[in-house]
């Protein structure tokens, strides 16, 4: 079950495809999502499009529930009580009678999974360190209060659910410390090494920098104002010549602004293809300073050879080497400095690029990641089976 029709237009939803994609022929798969409010005809006929194109090909089946008011619960985040529906939930009941497993993408869709009894149940935490612009902003005190009703939803989700997946073995030693008896697994997000190919060379032409992202997600839309606010100016003031591209899907009107100001900058917006625009980039930047986890753009990046800076919170996931697979600075003037020095030297491109390709060759396959959590699959199930007959 997932919150929004996961369409491969950012990283949640791509790793959501990918691995049912990927297990298909060991499980079969229905999609519970939710409808989105206010829709016009035209945006209908997309919406059936798109799930023609994406979604059918991996579900057996895909229901969608029409939004409708939430159910009042003082107890649970604000962003999570606005999917805390009664239809969601009902719908989730019913459609468990037919399913032996039933996982929640994101902790938004737990309140409608914790529903279920007599099934095993799984929830993805896609972001254990993501923050929401209310996290960042109003009084000390209010802060505080948001981040402990936080803290005490992932203590009751842990405690309702058979697994909680999470992206990094850090996420996985941060939710057990605060959660006594999680039993959460590490389950990276990987790269499909044949979308992503290593390019057989370097474009030509000017020098450009690109990132990719979609935009609602907010520490993307920080990012990309972040580095054209700080770093921009100083890798324009020595390069004049470089380019700079945000790749993606939705770009908010902070990241449209951001782009506006800032010289020799442009937005995609959705693109077909996400390799298409970032193979012909001389370097990626991951300037994000929000969240935690495996960042998927950068292993997109990596898989193509593309030399990639990254701040330490983009990198931290991943167990990559500065010096080695990337440059990593926390600093505007040091990501701006990696930048530059990775433009200015083709070897080093060259050697960044051969290196961050061996990496994920080595550690993030898709194939691997979906085989770990079908064996998780497996073993929940057992572990269930195993109670059962204890009881009998």
């Amino acid at each position: 079950m997932a919150p929004w029709a996961p369409y491969p237009y950012d990283g949640g939803s791509k790793r959501i495809l990918t691995l049912a994609r990927l297990l298909s022929d060991r499980f079969r798969f229905r999609l519970l999502t939710v409808e989105p409010a206010s829709r016009s005809p035209g945006e209908v006929a997309a919406d059936l499009a798109l799930e023609r194109r994406h979604l059918a090909p991996i579900f057996e089946s895909v229901e969608r529930v029409a939004v409708g008011a939430p159910r009042p619960d003082e107890g649970l985040p604000e962003d999570v009580a606005r999917w805390n529906l009664p239809q969601l939930a009902w719908a989730a009941r019913r459609l468990a009678r037919r399913a032996e497993i039933v996982h929640a993408e994101y902790e938004l869709a737990a309140p409608a999974v914790m529903s279920i009894r007599g099934r095993a149940r799984v929830v993805t935490l896609h972001d254990m360190g993501e923050f929401r612009r209310e996290d960042l902003t109003g009084a000390r005190q209010a802060r505080r209060e948001r981040a402990l009703r936080r803290a005490t939803f992932l203590r009751r989700v842990c405690a309702e659910f058979d697994r909680a997946i999470v992206m990094t073995e850090p996420d996985r030693r941060r939710l057990a410390r605060l959660a006594e008896g999680a039993r959460a697994v590490a389950i990276p997000t990987g790269v499909d090494l044949e979308e992503f190919p290593l390019r057989a060379a370097e474009p030509t032409g000017e020098p450009t920098v690109a990132f990719v992202g979609h935009y609602p997600h907010y520490p993307n839309e920080d990012a990309v104002a972040w580095f054209l606010r700080e770093a921009w100016p100083i890798v324009r003031a020595a390069r004049p010549d470089a380019r700079f591209l945000a790749i993606g899907s939705s770009p908010t009107p902070a990241v449209l602004a951001a782009v506006a100001a800032a010289p020799a900058a442009r937005a995609t917006g959705t693109v077909e293809s996400v390799a298409e625009h970032l193979a012909r980039a001389s370097v990626f930047v991951a300037p994000v300073r929000l969240g935690a986890g495996i960042k998927g753009k950068l292993l997109e990046a990596f898989s193509l050879g593309v030399p990639a800076a990254a701040t330490p919170t983009a990198a931290r996931g991943l167990g990559a080497r500065d010096g080695r697979e990337l440059s990593v600075s926390a600093s505007a003037p040091g990501l701006a400095a990696a930048v530059l020095e990775l433009l200015s030297s083709e070897p080093l491109r060259r050697r960044r690029a051969l290196a961050a390709r061996r990496f994920v060759e080595r550690r993030f396959d898709w194939r691997a990641c979906a085989g770990r959590l079908g064996d998780e699959y497996e073993r929940v199930l057992e572990e269930r089976s195993r109670g059962a007959r204890r009881r009998h």
